[in-house]
């Protein structure tokens, strides 16, 4: 066994251009000819804050969204290396194989092959299989000689492309060097330069100054407004927001006094959620308004 490319490294990052260098023709071949032989790796992690994710009820499920990836198996000669952090029942998956329209559930289904690292923590599963140069061999095992190949994930980071690296494979997500463009302030930055329509705001803020800076400044635009949204810029399931309320609001010079005081209540999309806490993250991942 090779020693593994190091993470984060100038030769990871030119490994992983070539590799996606392979995705559009792989893309075309594919969908020209859906007997073609082909293997999905589906890595449904979720490279997300931790935080972020432990306010979610039954965020351990959330892997089992990508199990709509089994649809593929349609194609009569496409297989599938579905891999999660802890066993998934046998129940589920035949739920789904039986909704696949003209190809048997039990054809299908040796077309399958699930993997698991029997590891219940909250790290992420791309973290965990990247921890685990066994599993990996077995991932690289299961795909057959001459298949072309490409990797699945819930979202892109750092860890999806060390760990498409690891695999030799190309990863149907997005760079994440571009992953900045997907954060809150990105998107509204993009719609702004697109000429998109979008709600009254601000980005790139960094602290709580900021957030009262945006405030006040909205206030005074629109006198009547009642209510503004504060965004973590990398919340998930909307559990990074929370709402500003105007409510006794002075007009004047001490607006700005007022909305500083009065960001301790915020009322949170999560439970248990406190300005505290919720301030500590925002000067780390900052926000918009």
């Amino acid at each position: 066994m090779t020693a593994p490319v190091p993470q984060g490294s100038l030769e990871e990052l030119v490994a992983f251009e070539a590799l996606q260098a392979r995705l559009a023709p792989l893309f075309h071949a594919v969908v020209e000819n859906d007997r073609r032989p082909h293997t999905v790796i589906v890595i449904p992690s979720l490279s997300l804050d931790a935080r972020e994710l432990a306010k979610i009820s039954g965020v351990h499920h959330y892997e089992e969204r990508l199990l709509y990836n089994l649809m593929l198996l349609r194609r009569p000669r496409t297989r599938m290396i579905f891999v999660t952090s802890q066993p998934i029942a046998d129940p589920i998956i035949d739920y789904y194989l039986h909704l696949l329209s003209g190809v048997p559930g039990s054809h299908a289904r040796k077309r399958l092959t699930l993997l698991a690292c029997y590891d219940a923590s909250a790290l992420p599963l791309s973290q965990k299989i990247l921890a685990r140069p066994r599993l990996i061999q077995r991932i690289k095992d299961a795909v057959r000689t001459g298949d072309n190949c490409h990797m699945v994930c819930f979202n892109s980071s750092t860890l999806e492309r060390s760990l498409a690296v690891q695999l030799g494979t190309p990863l149907y997500s997005t760079d994440p060097a571009l992953s900045d463009l997907g954060s809150k302030s990105g998107c509204r930055e993009i719609f702004k330069e697109a000429g998109v329509l979008l709600p009254d705001g601000f980005e790139r803020l960094r602290d709580a100054n900021d957030i009262t800076e945006a405030l006040v400044t909205l206030k005074r635009r629109y006198p009547d407004m009642r209510r503004a949204v504060v965004k973590l810029n990398e919340g998930f399931s909307g559990e990074g927001n929370a709402l500003f309320w105007f409510n006794g609001a002075p007009e004047g010079e001490g607006l700005a006094t007022w909305v500083r005081e009065n960001l301790v209540n915020l009322k949170f999309e999560a439970a248990g959620e406190t300005w505290e806490t919720f301030e500590a993250k925002y000067e780390q991942m900052q926000g918009i308004v």
